[in-house]
């Protein structure tokens, strides 16, 4: 699951967290969150928070690079090694006033947390969205009401529909199921 890391939410999307450094010149390996839609990674500038909310400044990206779903990045403060470990586990963010315009059917998955979730056929209420987790497969939308969780797929078999409130889907018998308690 998706570390929670307190920022400002209207400024700044979370798109990934820092794993370790890389090498010994202060880059950083990078998670990536499946929160991008399918567009390249063209940012020259991201900031850095830690799980108790205290954030760098928007820094320079000098050089990135992928290896697989990781990127390598090197930031323009952080020269070493020892920088760099300092950095681990932090989460990476990218100004909104950077992120490219989406179309119509794209999204953030961060902004559809504390949507309401609805099922299609019966109109009931299944709970809000808590988080988000990739299981390899898909991105997994983690589903909260009172004491209940559930995990639904992100996928288009499933997801009826978005809007700005709202997600309505239509999970196939038992996926409900499967996770009561």
């Amino acid at each position: 699951m998706i570390k929670q890391y307190p920022y400002p939410a209207d400024e700044y999307l979370l798109i990934g967290k820092v794993v370790k450094a890389h090498g010994l010149k202060g880059e950083i390996k990078t998670k990536l969150f499946n929160d991008l839609p399918d567009i390249d990674f063209n940012y020259s500038r991201l900031a850095l928070v830690a799980e108790d909310g205290r954030m760098t400044a928007l820094l320079e990206i000098i050089t990135h690079r992928f290896q697989g779903r990781f990127v390598i990045l090197k930031l323009d403060t952080i020269d070493t090694k020892a920088e760099a470990d300092l950095l681990a586990e932090m989460g990476v963010l990218v100004s909104r006033d950077d992120l490219p315009e989406l179309n119509e059917d794209q999204f953030y998955l961060e902004d559809l947390k504390g949507r309401v979730v609805f099922l299609a056929h019966s109109g009931t209420m299944l709970g809000s969205v808590s988080g988000f987790f990739n299981n390899g497969a898909q991105e997994i939308m983690i589903v909260h009401q009172e004491d209940n969780e559930y995990l639904v797929p992100l996928v288009d078999e499933i997801i009826i529909e978005i809007s700005e409130q709202a997600i309505t889907i239509d999970p196939p018998p038992g996926l409900l199921e499967i996770n009561l308690k």
